[in-house]
């Protein structure tokens, strides 16, 4: 890599139709409205996948990394004492 911008163009040829449609089949799908029976119209060549999250590899929460940290802190200063 040179860290440079390139200056080569690109240009894509979508219609603005299909750009307005997925975007109102985002809004719609992350809002759920209970009484839209139509859907998102994504387009056929979409392709969908869902999102699987496995509980054992998850991170610690907020709360108790804070904790964590304190905690070194707080030894640390004692240690520097």
């Amino acid at each position: 890599m040179s860290g440079k911008l390139s200056t080569e163009v690109i240009r894509t040829s979508v219609a603005p139709t299909v750009i307005l449609n997925q975007i109102e089949a985002i809004l719609i799908s992350s809002t759920e409205p209970p009484l839209n029976l139509q859907g998102g119209r994504f387009g056929k060549d979409v392709k969908r996948y869902l999102q699987y999250q496995n509980a054992a590899e998850l991170e610690p929460d907020a709360n108790v990394m804070i904790r964590q940290i304190w905690k070194t802190v707080i030894k640390s200063k004692k240690a520097k004492k």
